[in-house]
């Protein structure tokens, strides 16, 4: 199971769900959380329609998109996780909240990505620098 907070338009989820298109692993689905309206750094615009477009398009049957806010949905969650992908909000506030109340599902084997880790105008640098307890690998590009 795949979750990822912040959808956008979608690449990422493409990305997850055509990696996953093996015969072992097509049972394996990647959830799309968001609010699907952008952002003051993104740029306001709905985005939802888009990325359901290109789902049904490209007969991606592993993924589905849930609308909503990050901090309501976490609050019906109940299964476990295998890669949490945070890239929602980037302010500080947002991006540990995310980590801190979406984190707790992820299997003790799992992996958290987070989007933006080197780009100092965004909260997720600082962030990312006070995590412990978590071996962390950064790729810049």
């Amino acid at each position: 199971t795949i979750v990822e907070l912040g959808v956008d338009y979608g690449h990422s989820t493409f990305v997850f769900s055509n990696a996953l298109k093996t015969n072992s692993l097509y049972k394996s689905k990647v959830y799309g959380v968001d609010r699907f309206c952008g952002d003051t750094s993104t740029g306001i615009r709905d985005t939802k329609e888009f990325v359901d477009n290109k789902i049904k398009e490209h007969n991606i049957i592993n993924a589905q998109n849930i609308k909503g806010d990050l901090n309501e949905i976490v609050k019906a969650w109940n299964s476990d996780i295998d890669i949490l992908f945070i890239d929602g909000s980037h302010d500080y506030e947002s991006v540990k909240q995310d980590f801190e109340t979406w984190s707790k599902f992820v299997r003790p084997q799992g992996v958290i990505l987070m989007h933006d880790t080197e780009i100092i105008k965004f909260g997720v640098v600082k962030y990312f620098d006070e995590i412990q307890g978590y071996l962390k690998l950064e790729f810049n590009h």
